[in-house]
């Protein structure tokens, strides 16, 4: 009796025991749940800013796009240029007096400034933007090159047996004893380039030989030249909105006619098949002819013999700007042979191409950029257009970095 009564005493303790457990475990695991949702709300609030500081960043770099787009419109160099956006922004407007702008398409805040180096040919583009308070910037440099710095460039091969002629002219200048001038003369040297090999063995006269990689080669070649950085060729890909090929064939075809003058309207074509130059061809204006035959295509470029394409009459001398033509082709490119000799004024940008002579009679008023170029036999006769030296292939960016947005304002 005694027993159970003791029992029946301590129950009522017992039960407060288990009352402080429970309210001790429900403490623990609120003060757990409210470090687990300061730890959440934390993280949201980082994964937050981080979205939007990559958002920044993303729109800075837009900046930057818009920049190099400014850029290709213009050609050779140009002064200091800078938008100003309308939000917040750590440039102000004495560093950017006369904004060309005051947003950047498809973006929010940002503002940039492109800053040209005289020096060295490039720009600085500092870019910052804004989205929710978080900034982002970035800083890039902008390089471009002239688009044909030789007369010649084989991109794997350049091999000249015989005697061959290399000189330079200005396009501005009539015809006379210094024009076409004698390599060298006068300050001015005409230049050959390669990324592989190049054997001059059968003379080139004073030209300069420039090697691009350590591993490119010369064969008895002059004045051997090796400049920091790769030469950015121009681009070969149609721009859209190109005309319709003017040959007579569908897509491509016979461009002039023997014995006739064509006269070649001014504009940007897209030639699907092989093409072929024939007679006396004239431009009306600027001509871009693009050519993208199918593959397997043996010459995607003929040019008759006779013909005389972009060559004024004399004293006049050919403007090679006026008539680019471009190709990623593999085949063959104003392959020439024998007697059947022809007169060509213009550039012909063929990074992929071949162009083989045998007895290599014709002549070049301007520039070629070939993957091989192989002139066998008598001569070949280059004649560089000096006025080539101011048309510039599209601008490239290095040394992208991030950048504190104070950064961007000198």
């Amino acid at each position: 009796m005694l027993k159970r009564a003791s029992l029946r005493r301590r129950a009522p303790h017992d039960e407060r025991g288990s009352l402080i457990v429970v309210l001790l475990v429900i403490l623990v695991l609120a003060t757990l749940a409210a470090a687990l949702l300061t730890q959440v709300v934390a993280s949201d609030k980082t994964a937050f800013s981080a979205q939007n500081h990559d958002a920044a960043v993303a729109a800075a770099e837009a900046g930057v796009s818009d920049a190099l787009f400014r850029l290709d419109q213009q050609t050779g160099s140009s002064p200091d240029f800078c938008v100003l956006g309308t939000g917040k922004s750590t440039i102000t407007s004495t560093d950017c007096p006369s904004p060309v702008a005051t947003s950047v398409p498809g973006a929010g805040d940002v503002s940039y400034l492109a800053s040209y180096d005289r020096s060295t040919g490039r720009y600085t583009i500092r870019s910052e933007a804004w989205v929710n308070g978080s900034e982002g910037a970035v800083q890039v440099t902008a390089t471009h090159t002239v688009a044909y710095p030789f007369a010649v460039y084989g991109q794997t091969k350049l091999k000249f047996d015989g005697t061959n002629e290399f000189r330079y002219y200005n396009d501005a200048n009539p015809q006379s004893d210094d024009n076409p001038a004698s390599s060298g003369t006068g300050g001015t040297t005409v230049a050959i380039g390669t990324a592989g090999q190049v054997d001059c063995t059968g003379g080139v006269g004073s030209v300069e030989t420039v090697l691009y990689t350590s591993a490119a080669s010369q064969t008895n070649c002059p004045d051997v030249q090796a400049p920091a950085g790769n030469y950015a060729m121009p681009s070969t890909t149609a721009p859209s909105g190109a005309l319709a090929c003017p040959g007579t064939g569908t897509g491509g075809g016979t461009i002039g006619s023997s014995g006739s003058t064509t006269y070649l309207p001014a504009g940007t074509y897209l030639c699907a098949t092989a093409v072929t130059l024939s007679g006396t061809i004239d431009l009306t204006g600027p001509v871009k002819l693009y050519i993208a035959p199918p593959a397997g295509t043996t010459n995607a470029l003929t040019i008759s013999g006779g013909a005389e394409v972009n060559v004024p009459a004399a004293p006049a001398l050919p403007q090679a700007s006026l008539l680019q033509i471009f190709s990623g082709s593999t085949a063959g490119f104003g392959n020439y042979n024998g007697a059947g000799t022809f007169t060509f004024g213009g550039t012909i940008d063929a990074p992929n191409g071949n162009l083989v002579g045998d007895g290599c009679k014709s002549t070049f008023y301007g520039s070629l950029v070939l993957n091989t170029d192989t002139c066998n036999g008598a001569h070949l006769s280059m004649y560089y257009d000096t006025s080539l030296s101011s048309l510039y292939s599209s601008w490239s960016i290095s040394g992208y970095t991030e950048i504190p947005a104070s950064d961007v304002a000198p």
